[in-house]
């Protein structure tokens, strides 16, 4: 089976339990035998795909206005404001997991 996986962050990015649970479930299947990949965004400028062990891992730009994970900067709450309204509907990020979708081909 095919199975994708779908989180904000993958390691070695980590900012709480999501990532590692997510980490453990992606492991976990594909220690059983199915073909597992996870979709995530990171900080980076392009999307990547990369093994991670036994696991696919698709990595693109968030795309938003910031980076919110692990920054010293706070912005302000109009700028936070923006960052939401643009994370409800983002149809760049659509297309990015669409694409993730359509390349791995989950069952």
């Amino acid at each position: 089976m095919r199975i994708l996986l779908v989180n904000t962050l993958y390691p070695p990015s980590n900012v709480g339990g999501a990532e590692k649970s997510t980490q453990l479930l992606a492991d976990g299947l594909a220690s059983r035998g199915h073909d597992v990949a996870v979709a995530c965004v990171a900080n980076q400028p392009a999307p990547t795909v990369c093994p991670a062990g036994a696991v696919i891992v698709y990595r693109f730009p968030l795309r938003n206005r910031h980076w919110p994970y692990g920054q010293d900067d706070q912005p302000s709450a109009p700028q936070r404001f923006l960052w939401h309204a643009r994370d409800q509907y983002n149809p760049a990020a659509t297309t990015d997991l669409t694409g993730v979708i359509d390349d791995f081909r989950p069952d």
